[in-house]
């Protein structure tokens, strides 16, 4: 199948990220988002700034903030994010024979449509849901496990305009739902979750294939956001091995100067993350993949 998307506000995408749990501000009309405790970013990690375009939230001078930095603008770390680059050239025959199997597989047992209608998706997706969260135990969306609080995020998810909701459907039987939706010339993979044997059974690779897919028939869409790197070959490796890429997007971290010394001192790893440094063995795994934007 075959689909297209309209573009999400950026008060709209606000509200999507408030829903999935994130703590998000309006700060001289620009949105961040607490990514830790008095640490913010902007919520779009793909707008680039200058130095003095953007007011830091009050409680960021306490503890700090990160934001994308325009062309010729100093920068002094980066933002790691994995997208899927020319979506217009995708070909699923240029894919490795072992991912081209696993969405043959797939597509015999399942098929992918749009969830219209949020009576149909209460319903069906809770039980999808619920698998999921056993099997991951994914606290950030812990509180969706009782009915009741699930049935409450799913009227509000769907309140949301241009947000693209789609079911692998196993018969008349939901078995995945991914969320999707397109801001500025991006298309952002939020969310994905399935059921025990959806996941055995390549629902993931199908439902990537069809994102992709009719990405490639969107006018517009230069690229798809899977999310920040975390480092973890568990995590991210799925994405590269079907042709991710890792943006290293310049940026500067502005860090109070306490925390900042204390960061380095007693958390020297997490403050090389917040850096956005990469080690040498994740710099030979993935020197293939790594694209760098000028800062």
């Amino acid at each position: 199948m075959s689909f297209s998307w309209q573009k999400m506000t950026d008060d709209d995408f606000a509200a999507f990220q408030r829903l999935m749990g994130l703590r998000v501000q309006k700060i001289s009309g620009h949105y961040w988002t607490a990514v830790r405790p008095l640490f913010y970013r902007p919520i779009w990690p793909f707008r680039q700034f200058a130095r003095d375009q953007l007011a830091l939230p009050l409680s960021a001078h306490l503890g700090g903030a990160q934001y994308p930095v325009a062309p010729g603008v100093p920068a002094n770390s980066h933002l790691n994010l994995i997208i899927f680059d020319q979506t217009a050239a995708y070909d699923p025959e240029a894919l490795h024979r072992n991912e081209r199997r696993q969405i043959r597989v797939a597509s015999r047992d399942y098929v992918i449509r749009p969830i219209g209608n949020v009576s149909d998706f209460k319903r069906d997706a809770f039980p999808a849901y619920l698998s999921f969260y056993n099997r991951t135990q994914y606290q950030v969306g812990a509180k969706r496990r009782d009915n009741a609080y699930f049935s409450r995020w799913a009227d509000r998810l769907f309140q949301i305009p241009n947000v693209r909701v789609l079911g692998g459907y196993r018969g008349s039987e939901l078995a995945g739902v991914s969320l999707s939706f397109l801001v500025d010339d991006t298309i952002d993979y939020a969310s994905y979750f399935c059921d025990a044997p959806a996941l055995k059974q390549h629902l993931s690779d199908l439902m990537l294939h069809t994102l992709r897919a009719s990405a490639a028939k969107t006018a517009g869409v230069n690229r798809i956001f899977m999310g920040s790197f975390k480092g973890d070959p568990g995590l991210d490796d799925f994405k590269f091995l079907r042709g991710a890429k890792l943006l290293r997007q310049p940026a500067f971290l502005d860090v109070n100067p306490l925390a900042k010394a204390a960061l380095g001192k007693l958390l020297p790893k997490q403050y090389a993350q917040l850096l956005g440094r990469l080690s040498p063995e994740q710099m030979t795994r993935y020197q293939d993949k790594l694209i760098v934007t000028a800062g």
